[in-house]
């Protein structure tokens, strides 16, 4: 029986280690787990199947690029018209701001949630954004103020942008309705 030799292949390059399980499983040939870091699972497998995947990874980069960056500018485009659908007098400007922040890679903002719905997701990353760029939320925030409450204390200046732009049918509601009480302490704070 011939000596196999393996090759450690770690996680993080999806291609790699999908791929490499793969061949390993096509080829009848035996893939280690390996637990490394406290429950970070990498494998190993045959360098020779650890080399053809290698081989193929470099031939289609190229392609996987081009589809890459293919499904994700018609993501920005999708998405920038379903904000522009629902707010159909928001300034252009703060289209392209909503659309980057919310489409940015690796960062599961809304855009990039697979369970949520394109429509859901332009209209949570406009308000975000009205919070964040329109008000003084980030001021709130800083000062020690909760989320919930900073958020409760913009809703109504949020509401109104939201109407400025077009939107009649939204209203966001705040999650923190029981916060009302409080008010009159946080106005002495503020």
């Amino acid at each position: 029986m011939p000596h196999v030799l393996y090759q450690f292949v770690p996680r993080g390059n999806n291609y790699s280690t999908a791929n490499c399980w793969n061949q390993a499983h096509l080829e009848g040939q035996t893939v280690y787990i390996a637990n490394r870091n406290g429950g970070r699972l990498d494998i190993r497998v045959s360098t020779t199947t650890h080399i053809k995947v290698l081989q193929n990874y470099n031939r289609t980069k190229a392609n996987r690029a081009r589809a890459i960056r293919y499904k994700d500018a018609r993501l920005e485009k999708l998405f920038g018209k379903s904000v522009k659908k629902h707010f159909y007098r928001i300034p252009l400007k703060n289209i392209r701001e909503i659309v980057k922040q919310a489409t940015e890679k690796r960062s599961e903002r809304v855009a990039r949630r697979q369970k949520l719905d394109i429509a859901e997701g332009a209209r949570l990353a406009a308000h975000s954004h009205i919070r964040h760029r329109h008000k003084n939320y980030e001021e709130l925030l800083e000062k020690g103020i909760p989320r919930a409450m900073a958020r409760y204390l913009v809703d109504q200046r949020v509401n109104e942008i939201v109407r400025e732009w077009g939107s009649t049918k939204e209203k966001l509601l705040s999650p923190n309705k029981h916060l009302k009480s409080n008010c009159v302490v946080m106005d002495q704070v503020l």
